[in-house]
Order: C-alpha cells, then sequence, then structure tokens
C-alpha cells in the first residue's frame, strides 16, 4: 500500500497535528484525491493507460482503492 503526500504528512507532524480538527485533515485527503483523480483522467484522454497495458483499471476508484486503500 502506498501512502499519499497528506497520509504522510500527517503522520511525520502528528504531535502537531493533534490539535487540528479532524475535519481539516480530511479536507485535505479530499482535496489531494481530487487532484490525483484530475491527474488519472487527463492520463486516460492522454491514452497513457492503453487497453492492453497493465495495469489498467476500470474506473478512477478502482485505481485510487487498489493504489492507494485510503479510508
Amino acid at each position: 500500500m502506498k501512502q499519499t503526500a497528506v497520509e504522510w504528512l500527517v503522520e511525520q507532524l502528528s504531535d502537531e497535528f493533534s490539535n487540528y480538527p479532524d475535519a481539516i485533515i480530511k479536507q485535505a485527503k479530499e482535496l489531494e484525491k481530487m487532484q490525483h483523480q484530475e491527474t488519472f483522467n487527463q492520463a486516460r484522454l492522454a491514452k497513457i493507460f492503453e487497453k492492453d497495458m497493465p495495469p489498467v483499471w476500470d474506473s478512477w476508484y478502482q485505481y485510487y482503492n487498489i493504489t492507494f486503500k485510503s479510508e
């Protein structure tokens, strides 16, 4: 399982983040997820993920869950 940049940062700064509301961290993770989704969509449009090239994901959600398995 890979770790997202936001997850890594929260882990590294766990003492500093202990006073932050969970909603702020959750929002940062969601924004990062949206950025990954946009990158995935652009790559599909650019045909980086060709039909016969492994790994091929059927959808953004399948890619994200297999790659990051967060939440």
